[in-house]
């Protein structure tokens, strides 16, 4: 299971933008998220850091469900503030 830690943490009306770290693997990974609210729930939108990406792509890791992994504990509430 992925730990995700968030970092910081700006609002504007209804949108929200995140920076975190997720530990994998003992490293920390950078990452992005924009949060909208709005009818039908909270929707995320995460992206890692384009060097995480590469790395993670290197070590053979699915980049796409790592990112979904994210969204889904962020959603639920599941990560720590750093």
């Amino acid at each position: 299971m992925l730990k995700v830690e968030i970092k910081s943490v700006e609002m504007e009306d209804m949108t929200g933008y995140l920076k975190g770290n997720v530990m994998i693997d003992k490293k920390k990974y950078s990452f992005r998220c924009i949060l909208f609210g709005n009818i039908g729930g909270q929707n995320v939108s995460v992206r890692l850091s384009p060097q995480a990406r590469k790395w993670l792509s290197k070590l053979g890791y699915d980049v796409d469900k790592i990112e979904d992994e994210i969204q889904t504990l962020i959603v639920e509430g599941k990560f720590v503030q750093a």
